[in-house]
């Protein structure tokens, strides 16, 4: 760049100073505000396993609403699709209008048009226990993230995490935790019977509150293995984490969202709607 050219990008930027310094200034102001209101990750660490207070999570995170209250947690899966526990949904079913699926920041929220549920699966009971719930309309906004399922056997990953996405928690708590052996677990859930789509696990990490959340998302890495299932582990929890393991109902979430690639393979399903 030649010496005149380079006088006028000095000149240039000279001029757009003033008009720089308000924009600069109000950025500023809106850090330091977000610096003061965030408050800081928090972590415990046991054996390697860490509990992490204020920690972040995807924005695939959502909560479903009923008015204000917490209903289910639930992971945005597709522009129209947002997956969640068929448990937890069952006592909305005949209230669908009254639920609202939101983020958990930015206030953004959608209306519920139907949910899909496994034809093999019946309340109370935990087989198959998954919920694919179609939007009336896409979340707004135009830069959503989609949460990636698991690809391979749960058995195939090492540390889970466990998310508590409540409403009623003032923080956002993860928790790693480990995978039980399904026979060690059952024979701590004497009075439930344990479908073979449901997966269990430990935390070495005990906390006062709950950390299994109906609906709420047990991860890895950046993958859904796994959706908090219905179990009394909130009110003893000293008892293991119970959860939907994603790899097993992957094809009936894939039918339902991709359905017109699953047509000659379709899996059978219920569809909850208002009446």
């Amino acid at each position: 760049m030649d010496r005149k050219c380079k006088y006028l990008v000095v000149l240039l930027c000279l001029e757009l100073v003033p008009f720089m310094e308000p924009v600069r200034g109000a950025a500023q102001a809106s850090l330091a505000m977000n610096l003061r209101v965030r408050p800081p990750v928090r972590t415990v660490d046991t054996n390697g396993y860490q509990l992490t207070r204020n920690a972040y999570v995807g924005e695939w995170l959502l909560r479903i609403m009923d008015e204000d209250r917490f209903a289910c947690g639930a992971a945005y899966y597709a522009p129209l699709y947002v997956l969640t526990s068929a448990s937890c949904m069952h006592k909305f079913k005949r209230r669908l209008n009254e639920l609202s699926v939101e983020t958990l920041f930015g206030n953004k929220f959608a209306l519920i048009d139907t949910i899909s549920v496994p034809h093999q699966y019946q309340y109370p009971k935990n087989f198959m226990d998954i919920a694919v719930i179609k939007l009336v309309d896409p979340i707004p906004g135009d830069n959503h993230e989609y949460v990636k399922l698991c690809s391979r056997p749960i058995v195939d990953y090492g540390k889970l995490t466990v998310v508590a996405c409540s409403s009623e928690h003032k923080d956002m708590r993860t928790q790693q935790v480990n995978l039980l052996n399904q026979m060690d677990c059952q024979s701590q859930y004497s009075h439930i019977r344990l479908a073979e789509t449901i997966a269990c696990t430990h935390a070495l990490n005990q906390d006062n509150e709950c950390m299994y959340d109906f609906g709420c998302p047990v991860t890895a890495g950046d993958e859904l293995c796994g959706i908090v299932a219905y179990g009394p582990e909130c009110r003893n929890p000293n008892l293991p984490g119970l959860f939907t393991d994603i790899y097993q109902v992957n094809k009936f979430i894939r039918s339902v969202v991709f359905a017109s690639k699953y047509h000659h393979n379709r899996a059978p399903k219920q569809t909850w709607f208002d009446k």
